[in-house]
């Protein structure tokens, strides 16, 4: 008896352990066919992951992420009006609209204590109407408040210390977000477009388009040595002289710093200048001479046909500016300005101009880029052009140079507080390049218009003379950087910063500074 009693209840006690391992019957809902009415089941719960978190350093071309944006307005993606591959625009024919293009995921800013810049490509003709804004957000995009905002925008006609319309128009903005750093942001892009001008209106509506967005961390110095190696005998400092220079304030500066054995190292020039540089070298033959002919053979404009075969164009662009060359007995001769043509076809095209000015006897300052470019891997494209002209001196005892052009672009920021993306973005493209060609920093690099700002924006002579010091100071770390050009004397007035009534000032911050530096030792 006890043993059936036992057995029972182990088969009971299995019977239970089936029923609790058993899963759950739920009742079938009840359809409307049935009658009734239709219990429509709850939905599965979602799985929150929390929001994802990108760090520095940061960066988008919009090739392959247009989902990553979140784009109202008037904001379209297109391959068409890109820097390159993919990119986003506004059309401003469409008046009153303000168009938000925000980055869907936060961004880190965390990270060590140096600076960090907002930079992108941009490019448009919008009237003073319309103003292009940067918003960031700290409350994951609840509330936002603005960081940069330009009034206005026209790049395709603007020269100087801008692209221009040869050169496609490009030019690099950057925003200082160093004062939230540590923060957890959301970005976006903001472009509101107002009334529609007038007929006469010299600037009418078009398109705001940008490209290649990043956030990166910004050194304040970031040379390849960490001591100076600046040996030369004269200033780092140059000038820029354009039409209008005044001869006396200019030739006493020149008297002055070469009577106290410090003379100025460089000096540029454009059309109209040719008898003041004449009377600058023999004054001082020390100072080498920069020019570059405004005219050419198709009349003044800045880029050559890129339409034409390379070595061709070539020949056409230096026959038809060497007339006006001939002018001035220059140390180098630029030849082109902030142009941006297809690299395949500038390293042909610069290779044949210097073989060409070789053969004339003249040396050359290659590519004139503008204030933010190239970009670095265009830059290292061009490794050809500068091994050719490494194994192809001009003249005995010297090679053919490189012209870069650095401004603050900022209108309120100096040159040599601009960062390593602008005032000092050769020293991306030399840390890049000299693992790859050992003897680059062989080849003269001359800052060909340098300045505060954009060029045109207002300075007072105190803020000029900072900026001259703190950037030779800087460029003193750069062997290969044989002068900078100071953004401009003469030019009309109210159109570009004219820094003659600084020279003075400019003079006497020179003769305090070199009295103090040892006199370089001659090589034996």
């Amino acid at each position: 008896m006890s043993q059936k009693i036992l057995v029972l209840t182990l088969v009971l006690l299995c019977a239970a352990l089936v029923i609790l391992a058993s899963p759950v019957m739920q009742p079938a809902p009840i359809s409307a066919q049935e009658g009734g009415s239709t219990l429509t089941p709850a939905p599965s719960p979602e799985i929150h992951f929390g929001p994802v978190v990108v760090g520095l350093p940061f960066s988008d071309t919009f090739d392959t992420t247009a989902m990553n944006w979140i784009a109202s307005g008037a904001w379209r993606l297109d391959t068409d009006f890109a820097y390159d591959g993919t990119g986003w625009f506004v059309d401003g024919s469409q008046r009153n609209v303000e168009s938000f293009l925000e980055y869907s995921t936060m961004i880190d800013l965390a990270g060590t204590q140096q600076g960090i810049q907002l930079m992108f490509r941009q490019k448009g003709t919008l009237p003073d109407s319309d103003f292009i804004a940067i918003d960031l957000s700290l409350t994951g995009g609840e509330t936002w408040f603005m960081v940069d905002m330009q009034t206005g925008i026209q790049t395709a006609t603007q020269t100087g210390a801008q692209t221009d319309a040869q050169s496609n128009g490009w030019q690099l903005h950057v925003v200082d977000l160093s004062e939230y750093r540590g923060q957890v942001v959301r970005l976006r892009f903001r472009v509101f477009t107002g009334v529609m001008p007038a007929p006469d209106e010299e600037i009418q509506p078009g398109l705001y388009q940008i490209d290649n967005v990043s956030i990166q961390y910004v050194a304040a110095s970031d040379p390849l040595v960490a001591e100076p190696l600046w040996q030369g005998a004269s200033t780092l400092m140059g000038l820029h002289l354009v039409v209008g220079s005044r001869e006396e304030p200019v030739l006493d500066l020149v008297k002055r710093m070469r009577d106290i054995g410090w003379p100025v190292g460089t000096i540029k020039g454009t059309s109209s200048t040719e008898k003041l540089l004449n009377e600058i070298a023999e004054i001082s033959p020390e100072t080498v001479i920069v020019y570059r002919s405004l005219h050419t053979g198709y009349g003044m404009i800045d880029c050559p046909n890129t339409n034409n075969s390379p070595v061709d164009e070539a020949r056409t662009w230096m026959a038809g500016i060497r007339p006006y060359w001939r002018e001035v007995n220059a140390d180098y001769y630029e030849v082109i300005n902030e142009c941006l043509p297809p690299l395949d076809w500038l390293i042909e095209f610069s290779i044949e101009t210097m073989r060409i000015a070789t053969a004339q006897g003249d040396c050359l300052l290659l590519f004139s880029f503008g204030p933010g470019n190239p970009e670095l891997y265009q830059f290292a494209q061009l490794q050809p052009v500068l091994e050719y002209a490494l194994a192809n001196p001009c003249k005995p005892g010297r090679y053919h140079g490189i012209a870069l052009h650095a401004y603050g672009i900022g209108l309120s920021t100096l040159v040599s507080e601009s960062g390593i993306y602008l005032g000092l973005r050769h020293r991306l493209y030399y840390a890049d390049m000299v693992p790859r060609v050992p003897n680059l920093t062989d080849l003269p690099v001359y800052l060909t218009e340098a300045g505060p700002g954009n060029g045109s924006s207002p300075f007072t002579c105190d803020q000029v003379t900072r900026d001259v010091i703190q950037y030779t100071q800087q460029l003193e770390y750069d062997s290969y950087i044989k002068g900078f050009h100071l953004w401009t004397v003469g030019g009309a007035p109210g159109r570009w910063l004219d820094v003659t009534p600084c020279l003075p000032m400019i003079g006497d911050a020179l003769v305090n500074y070199y009295s103090q530096k040892p006199r370089p030792t001659p090589s034996p």
